[in-house]
């Protein structure tokens, strides 16, 4: 009766002190709709308090409820245990300050140590794992004292096992993480588990980033959570490609150029890298300019198609096409029509030459263009820090001749494909160049090789 009392007061009295006894512990991960991977980064915000913290894409996230927290600890300050209950094991999570020994102690509420580790370790983040621990309370102690002094800092947290297991218990070094000291964070690895303070019925704010965009979702959360983010400015194609859209009137548009060799339905789209096959084919095919992936796709240039390619309407993600010669003219007369003419005029008449005439450097990226030597002031190559007004990114990828299988010369020209047949050899396209001010439709051999824009079915 006395050992029993013993322990009560033991316990309460630990409790009342302690800075860390978790009620609830909620997991969080985080996922794109529809896709295979993760955001960048995820900025998390508790409304209700006013706290936040930014994580990794592939963070795990505890939203725990800590009681009988008197002050908000700094991180080097708190001993974090989940799941807390524990059931098969605990992870323990503290900061070690310096480089020194570190000492982490089970014992149950009379004192008697039930396994201790004691071992050197650097500065940072260290993860244990306890395993194996019989039902019951326990406290665990964390002692760290650095190797050049003399002081030392111990963390202490109730733990409560639920465990039915006769196993010898265990400690396991997991994990650790350097802390970047400039941003008193930490750098932090795939799949860390990242604790945040929690009550019941709060609202928590996410935003995910990727590539620049964002998207946000709110949550009362209520139990294990994956939160599920749709990004309205990207799409994905089958190899994880992603792509920036933007509306534009009443059509929704890539503003990169296609990098796609492999078909929505994932077969490979045939690469064709000498000339004479390049020129005699009648068959699907796509290149990279100059045979350079790396340089490509570090510069966002995307794949060059033949027409066979896109004539098979199957190289654009799902829910995407490539746009036809009549989708192209809309696009056209759009931009002219809504102020994008380079002198701010508006044109809203029919002629398609002429509505395209003045709208090349609101198109242009503002890099990647060769500079002309020649051309009227606002040509897209001359003062490119005011190209770009549309955010359509249209960049010099070039192209390649279907005479002799050349490329054309580098940044000197974009020409992008339309769905559209213009005769039996020939199909419709809009370029630009370097020397121009506009965008101007065309037709070129099937058998040339440019770049492919998609547009979303509607």
């Amino acid at each position: 009766m006395k050992k029993s009392t013993l322990q009560l007061l033991l316990l309460i009295l630990f409790i009342s002190g302690s800075m860390n006894i978790y009620a609830q512990d909620y997991e969080v991960e985080f996922a794109i709709i529809d896709e295979g991977f993760k955001p960048e980064s995820i900025l998390v915000e508790n409304i209700s308090q006013g706290t936040s913290l930014t994580l990794a894409g592939t963070d795990i996230l505890h939203l725990v409820e800590i009681t009988g927290v008197e002050e908000v600890k700094k991180p080097e300050e708190v001993l974090s245990l989940y799941p807390n209950p524990m059931n098969d094991h605990v992870m323990v999570e503290f900061y070690h300050q310096q480089a020194g020994q570190v000492s982490l102690r089970v014992m149950d509420l009379l004192g008697k140590v039930i396994i201790e580790k004691s071992e050197f370790q650097s500065e940072g983040l260290l993860s244990y794992q306890i395993k194996n621990i019989s039902s019951g309370s326990y406290m665990i102690n964390v002692v760290s004292t650095g190797s050049h002094s003399e002081q030392s800092q111990t963390l202490s947290a109730i733990c409560i096992s639920q465990s039915s297991t006769n196993k010898q218990a265990r400690i396991n070094f997991v994990s650790h993480q350097m802390m970047n000291k400039s941003a008193e964070n930490i750098e932090k690895s795939v799949d860390d588990i990242i604790t945040m303070q929690y009550n019941e019925g709060e609202t928590i704010k996410f935003t995910a980033n990727l590539v620049g965009e964002t998207a946000i979702e709110e949550f009362v959360v209520e139990d294990h959570t994956l939160i599920e983010f749709y990004f309205e400015n990207l799409v994905f194609d089958i190899q994880d490609h992603i792509y920036h859209t933007k509306v534009y009137g009443e059509q929704r548009w890539m503003t990169d150029n296609l990098s796609a060799t492999m078909y929505k339905d994932s077969t490979e789209i045939p690469t064709l890298d000498s000339d004479y096959d390049w020129t005699t084919a009648t068959t699907p095919a796509h290149v990279w300019r100059n045979f350079d992936e790396e340089t490509a796709r570090e510069q966002n240039l995307g794949a060059l198609y033949n027409w066979f390619a896109v004539e098979t309407q199957n190289i654009c993600p799902m829910g995407w096409h490539v746009p036809t010669d009549e989708e192209f003219e809309e696009f056209v007369f759009y931009m002219a029509a809504n102020g994008y003419n380079y002198d701010g005029s508006i044109y809203e008449g029919n002629d398609i030459d002429v509505a395209g005439s003045k709208i090349g450097k609101a198109l242009a990226e503002k890099q990647n263009w060769r500079t002309p030597e020649y051309g009227e002031a606002w040509a897209i190559g001359k003062d490119m820090e005011l190209n770009n007004s549309s955010g359509f990114n249209g960049i010099g990828a070039d192209g390649r001749y279907m005479q002799t299988g050349e490329f054309y010369w580098d940044y000197y020209l974009c020409n992008w494909w339309t769905s559209t047949a213009s005769e039996t050899e020939y199909s419709w396209t809009y370029f630009m160049y370097t020397e121009s001010t506009g965008l101007f439709k065309t037709y070129y051999f099937k058998e040339g090789g440019y770049s492919v824009r998609c547009i979303q079915n509607d």
